[in-house]
């Protein structure tokens, strides 16, 4: 089947230096390329997870593939298996190599501006620039923030609805604390510890603990201008002095006041453009949190990772009070876990915005649009996965229901 690739970002080897010279000061953020768009996706910039509590025979293959191009193959025997973010941008350039052998068509920079509908079926797309690709189906994997894209799905006819997010902060410790925390005693030998909670009190809202990154770093994520975001990333040796991790708190349609498929978007743009004009730039707003137990502004910080700068402040001042209160009540649950989890040494970095899609698009089970014949939104941004296997799981049925037809 003739395949075209179009992807609105760079190749990784235009990638990361983009977003080096954004994190260092020396450009301006684009819009286009940069840590949540271009090959790789936000994946590129993380730990590198490729667990999945998903139980699936093809998971053989896609492992399978990883380490065709490049992957550890001691890394997939982990219990919580992780590549580092060094070893999936090494693993990208050979697996586009062998797309382009197989006869796949490959464009970057190059992004869909409106989807071709008639008769309720696809029948191609139209490029930024104005260029008509004819041809079907399409198969939109947009990621969890290409909030254009949705729109122009919507717009198009494709059914969808808001659904739950979760939505917090980065909470970052030395690792020390955390090694001491989980194995009782000083590492030695053993790997930087992690951990993974949840609390999920019978009267009160659910929260958990997302994305650890062990010997970590927490990273600038915006993909729009004058908006604070933040994340999570790791290299595979995860030799940095601090842990880090979100702590994020769900959140209902309801709660944002969803009246559309937008709304949830909406809702993040404006927690992010609040940060932003809280610090007066790209520096993240931070507190310690023992200060947020005691409710009071943090005057003063640790020393973090984050490469942008961090202000002390109030989160309050810049966080929902449905996020707050449950974080505030998660963490003092999970300092039961992990002493000194709440203690001095805790900061709490905002926002985490960009854990989940808050768009689910309705889907037959060929993984089709129900209204939109030859449409198949996959991955995050279709609202069926959350990580980079669970993603590749949900394009991998979608191609072979697509492969099956023709």
């Amino acid at each position: 089947i003739p395949v075209r690739l179009i992807e609105r970002g760079g190749p990784v080897e235009d990638r990361v230096p983009a977003v080096n010279d954004f994190w260092r000061g020396r450009a301006d953020l684009d819009p286009e390329n940069n840590l949540i768009f271009g090959e790789g996706g936000a994946g590129t910039f993380s730990d590198g997870k490729i667990y999945t509590r998903r139980r699936d025979g093809e998971l053989g293959f896609i492992f399978r593939r990883l380490v065709d191009f490049g992957a550890d193959p001691k890394a997939l025997e982990e219990a919580w298996a992780h590549l580092g973010t060094d070893r999936i941008r090494a693993i990208l350039p050979p697996f586009r190599a062998r797309l382009r052998e197989l006869g796949v068509e490959v464009r970057f920079h190059t992004r869909v501006e409106r989807l071709l509908v008639e008769d309720g079926a696809v029948r191609g797309v139209e490029l930024a620039g104005g260029e008509v690709m004819e041809g079907g189906p399409v198969l939109m994997a947009t990621g969890h923030s290409a909030r254009d894209s949705v729109q122009m799905l919507l717009d198009a006819g494709a059914a969808a609805e808001p659904r739950e997010i979760a939505v917090g902060a980065r909470i970052e410790h030395p690792q020390t604390l955390i090694d001491s925390g989980r194995y009782k005693q000083e590492r030695g030998d053993l790997p930087p510890a992690s951990y993974r909670m949840a609390h999920n009190p019978d009267d009160g809202r659910r929260a958990h603990t997302f994305c650890m990154c062990p010997g970590g770093m927490v990273v600038p994520a915006s993909n729009h201008p004058d908006r604070v975001v933040v994340n999570g990333m790791s290299f595979a040796a995860r030799r940095a002095m601090w842990a880090n991790s979100a702590v994020i708190v769900h959140v209902q349609p309801e709660d944002y006041g969803a009246t559309d498929p937008m709304a949830g978007f909406r809702w993040q743009d404006a927690i992010e453009r609040a940060c932003f004009e809280h610090t007066g730039g790209y520096r993240a707003p931070a507190q310690r949190v023992s200060d947020l137990l005691a409710g009071r502004a943090s005057t003063d910080l640790p020393r973090t990772s984050f490469p942008m700068g961090v202000m002390p402040t109030d989160l309050r001042l810049v966080l929902p009070e449905v996020v707050i209160e449950g974080m505030i009540a998660a963490i003092l649950h999970f300092d039961r876990e992990i002493p000194g989890f709440a203690g001095e040494d805790a900061v709490l970095i905002a926002p985490e915005t960009r854990t989940t899609s808050p768009v689910r698009f309705a889907r037959d089970e060929r993984q089709c649009s129900t209204t939109v014949e030859g449409l198949f939104p996959v991955g995050e941004g279709a609202g069926y996965a959350g990580g980079i296997v669970s993603s590749a799981l949900d394009g991998l049925r979608a191609a072979r229901a697509i492969a099956s037809v023709d």
